[in-house]
């Protein structure tokens, strides 16, 4: 068990051990439980010296890495990180150097991992901050504490990131205008939460918001947040998307996967800095606006699973593009982008399903082979 929490590392190991030693077993369950909630002052001690020796600004990515991506993805994680201002590159150096933090994966797919000890160090730096006032933390992601937080409605100008799932609030509907005092929030993860209100309740300094299995029915999306760089509404009830997106200027990312009632993309116009946008097994996306077209910084777009897909082609304008097994399928866009091509996703198709988009049908046989049967122009295969 206690090697288990340490993960072997011998330096917390000698720690524990001193402290353990003379003890009962039941001593040591009990110890070690409280280790978990509040990890040991000697180690806090020996890990922070690594943290006291980092300047601000990566002491700032230490713990927005450490409450809420670790596991994550290296390149979405250090495009939010570096939209909220912060030096992303040298500092994740030097968290690496410190064996603060590590990189994991392959060149396609890198993850921010940390050890366990370092991540609870970094939490308990945070709770630090305001032991007896926790909305005073700057980052929230106990459960107890944002608990106490949104229900006493306690949120101050200090809270800076938060997560909230559908545990924390044990299933109670959150009304958006808990979030009012809490203006320099930058970070917003909710999961599987009951949404009421208006989104004009939360802070324009956000930059990450994630609305996963969020049931938004009830909710007004009245979007604006001209410094957001990442927004995820997959997997939720939502049957119309239709925001201003000139109100998304700084939009890189938008994630709307499995959203199953969706039925149409919105007007992009205004959304110029998009880069990747993904409507994957949208199953009743019917049709794509067609100033997709126009997003000159797209380079990712996933209609995967989109059965129902009607999108219509303008002169020689199409915005279907997909990616299949062994070729990679680059629609090129002559019209809007002057022969740019798009870099496309996986779709995954099987057996004898079909896809119909704009002008094109891509059929699976039995050698796993695909065809492209209509228009052959603007189709340019390239093997990978």
């Amino acid at each position: 068990m206690i090697a288990r929490y340490t993960g072997g590392l011998p330096l917390a190991l000698t720690v524990i051990g001193s402290h353990l030693r003379g003890r009962s077993v039941q001593e040591w369950i009990e110890d070690i439980e409280k280790l978990r909630r509040n990890p040991h002052d000697d180690i806090q001690r020996i890990l922070e010296i690594s943290y006291d020796a980092l300047d601000g600004d990566t002491k700032n990515i230490f713990l927005d890495i450490a409450c809420f991506f670790v596991g994550h993805e290296k390149k979405g994680t250090t495009m939010i990180l570096e939209a909220c201002g912060f030096h992303v590159e040298s500092g994740i150096r030097s968290l690496i150097e410190r064996c603060l933090l590590t990189i994991d994966g392959d060149i396609g797919f890198k993850k921010v991992e940390m050890h366990d000890l370092v991540r609870d160090m970094g939490r308990e730096i945070v709770r630090k901050e305001s032991p007896r006032n926790p909305g005073k933390q700057s980052r929230l992601v106990d459960p107890n504490v944002v608990f106490d937080v949104l229900q006493g409605n306690k949120g101050t100008k200090a809270i800076e990131g938060m997560i909230v799932n559908s545990n924390m609030l044990k299933n109670v509907p959150l009304s958006m205008e808990v979030f009012t005092r809490m203006v320099n929030l930058r970070i917003l993860i909710l999961d599987g939460l009951l949404l009421r209100g208006s989104f004009k309740y939360l802070s324009n300094e956000l930059r990450l918001l994630r609305l996963g299995n969020c049931c938004l029915s009830h909710i007004q999306l009245d979007f604006h947040f001209a410094k957001l760089v990442e927004l995820d509404v997959s997997n939720s009830n939502i049957e119309e998307f239709q925001p201003n997106m000139q109100n998304f200027v700084c939009l890189r990312m938008l994630n709307l996967n499995y959203c199953e009632q969706l039925k149409s993309t919105p007007d992009f116009t205004g959304a110029q800095s998009l880069q990747e946008i993904s409507f994957f097994h949208c199953s009743n996306l019917a049709n794509v606006h067609p100033s997709i077209g126009n997003l000159e910084r797209l380079v990712g777009l996933n209609l995967s699973r989109c059965k129902k897909l009607k999108a219509r082609s303008e002169g020689n304008t199409v915005q279907i593009l997909l990616q299949v097994r062994e070729y990679s399928v680059h629609w090129y866009i002559p019209k809007l982008l002057g022969h740019t091509p798009i870099n496309i996703f996986n779709s995954c198709f099987y057996g004898n399903e079909e896809f119909d988009g704009v002008g094109v049908r891509v059929r699976s046989i039995t050698t796993g082979a695909w065809i492209v049967k209509e228009p052959q122009k603007y189709i340019k295969f390239k093997k990978f």
